[in-house]
């Protein structure tokens, strides 16, 4: 398959944005949701889920933009100077 190499960078973009989704959820969301509906249990352990999934969700965002410039250069390789790479 000729595009197999865009479609690997795609696959690994989107697993990062999943990851980037799941962690706003719990950074975000999760303790408000905890707090409107009375469990507590969770609202005490927000600040423990805001310290394991806030770095996540930083590292996923930066590995998605790279990613993303990775798949233009790739692309822009591809089209410019088809000859010197393989796609």
């Amino acid at each position: 398959m000729r595009s197999q190499k865009v479609n690997w960078f795609f696959l690994a973009l989107s697993i990062s944005d999943l990851i980037v989704l799941i962690a706003a959820f719990f950074v975000f969301s999760a303790p408000v949701i905890a707090e409107d509906s009375g469990i507590f249990a969770l609202v005490n352990a927000s600040p423990q889920l805001l310290v394991f999934f806030y770095p996540f969700a930083h590292i996923a965002h930066t590995t998605a933009v790279y990613l993303t410039v990775l798949v233009s250069v790739h692309r822009y390789l591809g089209v410019c100077h088809p000859f010197l790479v393989s796609t």
